[in-house]
Parts: C-alpha cells; sequence; structure tokens
C-alpha cells in the first residue's frame, strides 16, 4: 500500500526541496547508506524524479503522466500530508520523523528475513531474492544488487560492513513490554542473517537500531501534540513557514485529530 506524505530535503548549501512524495520510496531515500554519508548521487536519484514530475505538470497539467505527477501537483511545500512528514536537515544533521507508513534510523528483521532467508535457494540463481546456503559476504553482495531492489535486506548489509547495528528493539510477549538488546557490531553479514535465523526459529523479531550519525533522528508521536512539536522544532531550526504552508499544517492537524 502507501500514498503521498510530505518529504523535505535541505542540503548542505540551505537549499530547500519542499516535496510531496510517495510513502513507498522514503526508507530507501533516509535510511541508507547513501543519505548518512550524504552521497551526492543518492541525493540526486531523489531529487531528479520530483524535478521531472513539476516539469511535466509544467507542461501538460492534469494531463501529465510523469509516475509522481499527482503528488507534485497537489500536496507541495514543508508540511504533512495524508501519512504525515519527514525532513531531512543536512545543515543541522537533523532527520524529523512524523509518519504512519515507516520509522527513520530501523530496519525491521522480517523484512530482511524475506529478502534473503525466508525462499528456498534451489537453485539459487533462478530465484530473485534467493540466497546461497550459508549466506551472504561482501564478495557476493555485488550479486545481490543486481538482482534485488535496494530494499530492506541490501541496506541492512550495507549498514552491517560499516559496522552501524549494535542494537535490536523488540516486543517481548512474555512480559508484553518493549525490550532492546545491546551487541558489539557484526562482524560479517554471515553473522548477521544467523543472528535473525536464531531469532526467528525462537520466534522474535527485531527491529534493527540504525546508527545515523551524523544525522540525529527526532521522531514525533502521531498526535496532534506531536505535530505540533514537529512544527515548532522546525521553526526552532531556522525553518520559514509560508502562510500557506501554515493554513496547511492547522487543517491538517484539525481533520486528521477532529479539532474543533
Amino acid at each position: 500500500m502507501g500514498g503521498a506524505i510530505g518529504f523535505t530535503l535541505r542540503e548542505a548549501s540551505g537549499k530547500e526541496h519542499r516535496m510531496c512524495r510517495w510513502t513507498n520510496c522514503t526508507p530507501t531515500w533516509v535510511t541508507s547508506v547513501g543519505m548518512v554519508l550524504k552521497q551526492e548521487a543518492h541525493i540526486q536519484s531523489i531529487l531528479k524524479p520530483w524535478y521531472a514530475a513539476l516539469l511535466d505538470v509544467k507542461k501538460h497539467g492534469k494531463k501529465a503522466t510523469h509516475n509522481t505527477a499527482m503528488y507534485a501537483m497537489e500536496g507541495r511545500g514543508l508540511r504533512p500530508v495524508e501519512y504525515g512528514l519527514i525532513v531531512v536537515d543536512m545543515v543541522n544533521n537533523v532527520i524529523l520523523d512524523c509518519n504512519g507508513y515507516s520509522c527513520a534510523g530501523y530496519i525491521y528483521s522480517g523484512s530482511v528475513s524475506n529478502d534473503f532467508i525466508g525462499y528456498d535457494p534451489k537453485p539459487a540463481w533462478t530465484r530473485r531474492r534467493a540466497i546461497p546456503p550459508g549466506g551472504v559476504d561482501v564478495k557476493d553482495l555485488w550479486w545481490f544488487k543486481e538482482l534485488n531492489d535496494y530494499g530492506d535486506g541490501i541496506r541492512a548489509m550495507d549498514f552491517v560492513l560499516l559496522q552501524r547495528i549494535r542494537q535490536a528493539r523488540y516486543f517481548d510477549a512474555e512480559t508484553e513490554t518493549h525490550r532492546v538488546r545491546d551487541f558489539a557490531p557484526f562482524i560479517n553479514t554471515r553473522e548477521f542473517l544467523q543472528d535473525i535465523k536464531t531469532r526467528r526459529a525462537a520466534g522474535k523479531y527485531d527491529s534493527y537500531v540504525i546508527d545515523m550519525s551524523p544525522f540525529t533522528v527526532v521522531t514525533f508521536p502521531e498526535t496532534a501534540d506531536g505535530f505540533q512539536a514537529f512544527r515548532t522544532k522546525l521553526k526552532e531550526l531556522d525553518f520559514k513557514l509560508l502562510v500557506k504552508e501554515e493554513k496547511a499544517w492547522d487543517t491538517f492537524i484539525a481533520d486528521r485529530f477532529n479539532e474543533e
């Protein structure tokens, strides 16, 4: 599923891109090595489709056919839309997140499992998301990047190789509480996959916490107060909201939370 979401990116130069995008792309954009390393190619991969859509809309209006044209026509600006809002601020190295689709800075073990473990590799090369017996290691990653979309599995592997996964959060059904487990960084991707297999065999699934430095991830609760705090934080970071954006925030909060 998925839908529209507000997405703003402020480059290190201070240039802002206030967009309305499709939710399904946002985990790949935000929780990725390309973002934490501030790779220009990664940033451009986010921006180029947006500006192509804007150009299509400018030329053809409602007859625009670009696959993100509908988002370019509606919901633009620094404002929450449908699923919420994500703001990547490369000036202050902060990621602000309040949305109902994904969680910035986390990768769910179940998604990695689906990508690499949950499929029968017979033979491995015939399956799009198959994995050779024994796991995948650094020398094998090129092969999976050819065969897979840049989904949770590959993104998690990239973070493992940079030793940026040292903690996981999970729900303990016995105590009905959310718990945290800390560990030394995985020494290779096989060790990481074995951790997932062992946990899955015990009926446990984790949200792996990603070291997003130099970024600090600030997540706001999906409540009226949460969105208001988000807006306040934006102003503290010297984002200037337009009058129409302020009104859009007010309307979103009132409609979402039935405020009078």
